[in-house]
């Protein structure tokens, strides 16, 4: 950060990208050591922002980079309580966080059978089979089963199990609002590729999501009905149709503007807005 240039982010061009990288790992500890298994429960959650970056572009990352970014520099936290920087925002970060959070999920069960929650290790299908979604905005602490994150309504999704033990909460009384219905399985070619497969440049929260299953898939009402229990009732097939690849600007963060974008240099700058130029 400087007064000239603001907050720098820089698209590096994919031969110059890095795969992933981390720092600070040493903290990921299980009884006062080093613990392998949380370092690849944080691998494997940031590999799926990875691949949902590589599948829907790098406009549509830039928006929610940005919006994290904002939320941290303004707030202190890159969620808050799911409505900043803006409502839309909050809606795309539910997708994008809940996207990787599902995949931790999905791949803690699949190579270790266990999770790393709240100071312990617990079971992946149990944690998630008891999932409490929170309402917007939202006043409590997050957890992998406890959130506004869609991770929820995507696990809903995958399972076979048709259950309604999980609950839709205030998110500001946190008194139930609902069950959560799911009588929703998607059997396909792979295990993560029919949400996998929806997350594109257009499908940027809940609504979208939804309605692409329901183009996708023959189960529409039953999607609809997941949908609506989740706290939208948005879903009602409406086609998603893609922008062409890289043709928009990423959103501004608020209270930012753009103070540089183009020249090929595949850098944007960022100033707060009121901050020495």
């Amino acid at each position: 950060m400087n007064g000239v240039s603001g907050y720098v982010i820089s698209l590096l061009p994919r031969h110059l990208r890095p795969d992933q990288i981390f720092s600070g790992l040493k903290q990921f500890k299980y009884s006062s050591q080093v613990n392998s298994a949380r370092i690849h429960q944080l691998v494997l959650h940031e590999s799926g922002h990875y691949s949902h970056a590589e599948q829907a572009g790098q406009w549509f990352w830039a928006q929610i980079f940005a919006s994290e970014l904002a939320n941290s520099i303004l707030h202190g936290d890159p969620y808050v309580d799911g409505t900043e920087p803006s409502s839309t925002a909050g809606k795309q970060i539910a997708l994008a966080e809940g996207w990787a959070t599902f995949v931790e999920n999905k791949a803690m069960k699949h190579f270790y059978n266990k999770l790393y929650e709240g100071g312990s290790w617990v079971n992946p299908v149990t944690n998630m089979e008891n999932f409490t979604m929170l309402q917007r905005p939202n006043i409590y602490n997050l957890t992998n089963n406890h959130s506004w994150f869609l991770s929820g309504l995507m696990w809903d999704i995958n399972d076979q199990a048709a259950d309604s033990s999980g609950k839709l909460r205030n998110g500001q009384t946190y008194a139930v609002v609902n069950s959560l219905l799911d009588d929703v399985y998607i059997q396909d070619q792979g295990d993560l590729f029919p949400i996998f497969n929806a997350l594109t440049s257009n499908v940027k929260d809940a609504c979208d999501l939804g309605n692409r299953l329901v183009d996708n898939y023959v189960i529409g009402v039953e999607i609809e009905e997941l949908f609506a229990s989740y706290d939208y009732d948005c879903v009602t097939g409406d086609t998603v149709v893609d922008d062409p690849p890289n043709n928009t600007i990423p959103g501004v963060p608020y209270n930012f503007i753009v103070e540089t974008f183009g020249g090929g240099l595949n850098v944007f700058f960022w100033t707060p807005v009121g901050a020495p130029m």
